[in-house]
């Protein structure tokens, strides 16, 4: 197999991990590919690209330099940081603010949430409540905080990185079901 895709790229390359999923953008010979999801595969070294699987077509092993990919879910391992930023997603608040937020900034702040309260020996609970009734898709932070006794601030930024999750997810399985693809299940690796 590909080694591990996350040590590959150097010196400021921008860095994935295999099988996260990228938007492909700004390719001039290839413009037909710009905005399409893919999938990386693994850091081809000679060529200085990475090698993608573009989602709902049969194209596989695309290679494509780092700056022509926007990541838009990390792997399941961690995200590697590199120097160069990533671009804003922008999520509206719920005072019909819109905010641009960087994700690994947003995911930051989820982990320091989760741990300053302790979300961790109650998860059940938290996941429970926003997707019950009383609290459900449309919880506000108000809501939120007077639940589990947080800052409006936390609230706010937890359940921004709890939206984007579903968001995401939901966007990918409605490209694997227009792409007549069914999501891979993970496996007991």
């Amino acid at each position: 197999g590909q080694l591990n895709a996350t040590h590959m790229a150097s010196n400021g390359e921008k860095t994935f991990a295999e099988g996260a999923f990228v938007e492909i953008k700004g390719l001039a010979k290839r413009a037909d590919l710009n905005g399409k999801t893919a999938e990386v595969l693994y850091w081809a070294k000679g060529a200085r690209r990475w090698a993608v699987r573009v989602i709902g077509s049969d194209e596989e092993g695309v290679r494509v330099k780092p700056r022509n990919l926007k990541m838009t879910m990390p792997a399941s391992g961690p995200v590697v940081e590199t120097g160069e930023e990533d671009e804003p997603i922008y999520i509206k608040k719920s005072d019909g603010m819109t905010l641009a937020v960087k994700p690994e900034h947003l995911k930051r702040r989820f982990e320091e949430i989760r741990q300053k309260y302790h979300f961790e020996d109650f998860m059940d609970r938290v996941s429970g409540y926003i997707v019950s009734d009383e609290g459900g898709p449309g919880v506000t932070a108000e809501d939120f905080a007077h639940e589990f006794d947080t800052s409006e601030a936390d609230a706010e930024d937890f359940l921004a990185w709890i939206n984007l999750s579903v968001a995401f997810r939901e966007e990918q399985m409605e490209v694997a079901r227009e792409a007549g693809i069914t999501p891979p299940t993970k496996n007991g690796a």
